[in-house]
C-alpha cells in the first residue's frame, strides 16, 4: 500500500479526478484513490471475471462502491 500511497501523493490526486487502472487486480488502487484521496471517481479495468467481481465487492466494502466501477476490457465482454 505504499506504493499505491506514493503514487497517488505524487500524482496529485484530488477531487477533480476520475481514475483508472488497467489490469486493475482486486481494485487497491481505485479504492486508495476515491476513499483517501477523494478522487471524483475510479475504474479498474482487468481480463479475470473473478478479479473483477472481487474488486467491485471490495470497493463496496470500503464504501466507495457507488463511485468505483470494475469491469472487463471491452474486447473480453
Amino acid at each position: 500500500m505504499i506504493v499505491i500511497a506514493q503514487t497517488m501523493d505524487l500524482a496529485a490526486i484530488g477531487p477533480d479526478d476520475l481514475v483508472g487502472d488497467q489490469c486493475s487486480g482486486e481494485g487497491r488502487l481505485v479504492i486508495s484513490a476515491v476513499k483517501k484521496h477523494s478522487a471524483r471517481g475510479g475504474l479498474g479495468v482487468d481480463i479475470d471475471e473473478s478479479l473483477v467481481r472481487l474488486s467491485q465487492q471490495n470497493a463496496v466494502g470500503a464504501g466507495v462502491g457507488d463511485r468505483v466501477r470494475s469491469s472487463l476490457p471491452a474486447i473480453c465482454s
